[in-house]
């Protein structure tokens, strides 16, 4: 997962990556860009947000972090319930069974959150980047 990613994810709790980070010595250079956030997203500095964290601290940061998702039975995974049957998700475990499908690099968390719903499918083969969930 890429630093923006995470940041993008947590949102909610913007002081989240930085605190982790904190946490472990071996994080400690994502302690110092968390706290440049703003000003690595204002002057777009892709080396510094395109930068692929390690899994530990993605699991870590995502262990706490209060963002729920949803998948339901038609392959969507959301932001929001869409049917009273739709499986919550903690952000870790979103992570886990879903955090290895991309459609052309696009982090499916990430584009759940910013679209409300992607095609994930019941294969949990290549996630699909489409229009709006159907209804």
């Amino acid at each position: 997962m890429k630093f923006w990613e995470l940041f993008s994810i947590c949102r909610a709790q913007p002081k989240l990556v930085r605190k982790t980070a904190a946490q472990n010595l071996s994080w400690s250079q994502f302690e110092t860009r968390a706290k440049e956030i703003n000003r690595l997203a204002d002057i777009q500095d892709r080396a510094k947000l395109d930068l692929e964290l390690p899994d530990d601290f993605v699991t870590a940061v995502l262990e706490r972090c209060s963002v729920k998702f949803f998948v339901g039975d038609d392959g969507y995974l959301r932001s929001y319930r869409f049917h009273a049957d739709d499986e919550q998700l903690c952000a870790l475990d979103a992570y886990l069974r879903f955090g290895h499908l991309s459609d052309g690099g696009v982090n499916v968390l990430e584009e759940a959150l910013e679209k409300g719903a992607i095609l994930v499918g019941s294969s949990r083969g290549h996630a699909q980047t489409t229009g709006p969930a159907p209804d």
